[in-house]
């Protein structure tokens, strides 16, 4: 699944004083900001939603979109395919 950057303003001190004691319970400040992102997405977003969401999510995974690379090689391999049917 695709993923998406959020960014907060916040207290430095109090974001530097979260960290200092997190870090002392082996607890890390973006690992537990995305489970209560998890958490406020489960509560607010119908389940309905979440369902097409994750299917979506799973057919995107079970059939992903060929790289641009790919699609470059395969023009390439077919233009030299063509121009050396020419030369013969």
């Amino acid at each position: 699944m695709k993923q998406s950057t959020v960014s907060i303003s916040f207290d430095t001190e109090k974001i530097a004083a979260t960290k200092r004691y997190m870090k002392k319970k082996d607890a890390d400040l973006e690992t537990e900001l995305a489970a209560q992102l998890e958490r406020m997405y489960e509560k607010h977003v119908p389940a309905s939603v979440r369902e097409y969401i994750n299917e979506s999510a799973a057919k995107d995974a079970d059939d992903p979109a060929p790289r641009i690379a790919d699609k470059l090689d395969g023009r390439m391999r077919h233009s030299n395919t063509q121009s050396s049917q020419q030369t013969i």
